[in-house]
């Protein structure tokens, strides 16, 4: 049930109403109550955080949460790609004007 849950929420970013509603939620205080499942759902390790896991006080705070500087060392290699957020790349490849994008299991075209 939980997978559903955060699978529709994640879907729901897509739109600009819903989206404005969950950032709503994820702002709220009541939102700290689904840390711990969030960080089991998604296997996220809290061993690198500055903060502890009771410290955040909304799902928000957890989410930008900052980290030790040696946990995520920058790769200065050339031609190296670093991202500023823990995430997965899904797809890669060549930018068309036909090519298709899937973003959060919906497809997008370049115009979208």
């Amino acid at each position: 049930m939980r997978e559903k849950l955060y699978q529709t929420m994640i879907e729901l970013t897509n739109g600009k109403w819903s989206s404005s509603l969950i950032r709503g939620f994820t702002q709220s205080k009541a939102s700290k109550r689904i840390i711990p499942s969030y960080i089991k759902f998604f296997n996220i390790s809290i061993q690198d955080t500055i903060q502890k896991r009771e410290d955040f006080t909304t799902l928000h705070d957890f989410f930008i949460r900052k980290v030790k500087e040696e946990s995520r060392p920058i790769d200065l290699t050339p031609n190296s790609i670093i991202s500023p957020v823990d995430a997965t790349i899904e797809t890669f490849g060549d930018i068309t004007e036909k090519g298709l994008f899937y973003v959060k299991q919906k497809t997008y075209t370049l115009q979208d």
